[in-house]
């Protein structure tokens, strides 16, 4: 859930942050809520399919070979808008499975209970943070000469919602306070680039 700021614009703080210059505080804008849904990001995966023209195939196959646990559950699959593009494999999957949760669950939580139950880098851990935009359109391709190599890039697979246990209690982050002459040192350095100003 996103709050709008001061100006109207809708800004991806998770965190209060302290403005450089103003010296403000901007309370945070993004409040990670449990949702009944949950995205599964997959990236760059090798299948024995040619997802051009079998891409349901290659779904079916990534989910019993790398997400057994999600074989009888209902899911939405939707191919990236750079699945299938000259310049990939046409055996590459990458994809975003969508289901139904029996219970509602924070990003936080979906992120502990994938990390300990899938292989790392099966599923992409970034889209499990409250402020990650989720991008599923389909490539535009009216401003140049290719056209969509995929047959379909959209599929159902019939089942059930998925039950997904909590694992553990997420713990919060605890920012830590820093000296003035700290906080002198990283203003001066964001100012060079070197670090982000959230730390």
């Amino acid at each position: 859930v996103a709050a709008l700021a001061a100006d109207g614009r809708v800004r991806r703080l998770q965190h209060a942050a302290l403005g450089k210059k103003t010296k403000n505080i901007t309370p945070p804008h993004v409040k990670d809520t449990p949702r009944s849904w949950c995205a599964f990001d997959i990236d760059k995966v090798l299948t024995p399919y040619d997802i051009t023209t079998h891409a349901h195939d290659a779904v079916v196959w990534f989910i019993e070979q790398h997400l057994p646990f999600l074989q009888s559950v209902g899911i939405v699959w939707k191919l990236s808008g750079s699945a299938g593009h000259i310049s990939k494999s046409k055996n590459e999957l990458r994809a975003h499975l969508w289901f139904l949760l029996d219970e509602p669950r924070t990003s936080a939580q979906v992120k502990v209970w994938v990390k300990n139950n899938t292989v790392k880098g099966v599923v992409d851990l970034a889209l499990f943070n409250a402020v990650q935009a989720h991008y599923t359109a389909d490539p535009v391709l009216k401003y140049c000469t290719l056209t969509d190599p995929c047959t379909q890039r959209i599929g159902i697979i019939q089942g059930d919602r998925f039950l997904m246990p909590l694992v553990a209690e997420v713990a919060t982050v605890k920012k830590i306070p820093i000296s003035q002459p700290t906080e002198r040192l990283i203003a001066s350095l964001n100012v060079q680039g070197a670090f982000n100003n959230e730390y």
